[in-house]
């Protein structure tokens, strides 16, 4: 099976560093992270992500507004954004922007389990 690519897009280092450890736990993920939402948008046009993990309270842009440009450099990614609290507001925004999903850090094992297996989905030929 091909690897998955995984952007994990977040200012703090601890966190990319957790969030990298459960990827890796799952042994069929390539990772690549960025601390700015813009650092992050050049490596999704770079990268082409499978998955887009992106944190909304990023130093430069919010997580929404790199998410939406992320959107137009790598359509075929899958987005999730993530922060340390609810917000109905980002969740709203996640489902305009297509194939993105939102959910609170403190779901994140569970949430980068099911993000990981859908972008697998992806991967497999239409069934016939």
């Amino acid at each position: 099976m091909s690897l998955i690519r995984v952007l994990v897009i977040d200012n703090n280092a601890d966190w990319r560093a957790y969030a990298e450890m459960l990827l890796n736990s799952r042994s069929i993920t390539e990772i690549d992270t960025a601390s700015t939402g813009l650092d992050g948008v050049r490596k999704a046009a770079a990268f082409k992500p499978h998955l887009v993990v992106v944190d909304i309270g990023l130093p430069d842009v919010t997580g929404v507004e790199a998410a939406r440009q992320i959107r137009s450099v790598s359509p075929q990614s899958r987005l999730l954004l993530v922060s340390a609290h609810e917000d109905q507001d980002v969740s709203d925004a996640a489902t305009a922007i297509g194939r993105c999903a939102f959910a609170t850090k403190s779901r994140a094992a569970d949430e980068l389990s099911l993000a990981v297996t859908l972008a697998i989905l992806d991967l497999l030929p239409p069934h016939k």
